[in-house]
């Protein structure tokens, strides 16, 4: 993506626990001629409130063991994609991509201001399970985005028509990338 926006674009990453800041540091790093990233290590949510202590996966499980690799984080800091606009005085905001296992709704709201002012594309992920543990569903994503006059797409390009068609490709138990515009 950093290629993609060029020198005149800027790319800023969001990821809440240290180890993948790490490992997206490391990537970077592996990428000198790329120095239009900033990453920042803040949960991006729907608030700037002070948070409990959470925990988070922090990878997933690609070694074949069932442990799940989970972090703590104390006192995280949180900030909103509409906070960070505005204390960073962005001029324009061409794509949220958001992928934050079941928290996408709560992103999606903490960045209303910026997305009415800057029309992005929104690449998210739709899956019903995440999102409902965080109470919330993949009709509160299309409802929001729909009466915004977002039109989505699966991302193989397959148009999304309505709620009902994400359900019947998605389902409840699975999940799909998509990009709103």
């Amino acid at each position: 993506m950093a290629k993609l926006v060029g020198s005149k674009g800027h790319i800023y990453a969001f990821e809440p626990t240290e180890y993948a800041v790490k490992k997206l540091q490391t990537n970077v790093n592996l990428n000198p001629n790329l120095q239009n990233i900033t990453i920042t290590k803040e949960i991006v949510t729907n608030s700037t409130k002070k948070l409990p202590k959470l925990k988070f996966k922090s990878s997933w499980n690609i070694n074949g063991d069932d442990k799940e690799k989970h972090q703590d984080i104390k006192d995280p800091k949180a900030n909103s994609i509409d906070e960070f606009v505005k204390n960073k005085n962005l001029a324009r905001l061409d794509l949220l991509k958001i992928d934050v296992d079941g928290y996408d709704y709560k992103v999606l709201e903490g960045s209303m201001s910026s997305i009415i002012k800057f029309k992005p594309k929104i690449f998210c992920e739709l899956c019903e399970y995440a999102l409902n543990e965080q109470g919330d569903s993949i009709k509160d994503i299309y409802k929001l985005l729909s009466d915004l006059n977002y039109k989505g797409y699966f991302e193989d390009g397959k148009k999304i028509d309505d709620v009902k068609s994400i359900f019947k490709i998605v389902g409840l138990n699975t999940s799909k990338n998509s990009i709103f515009f």
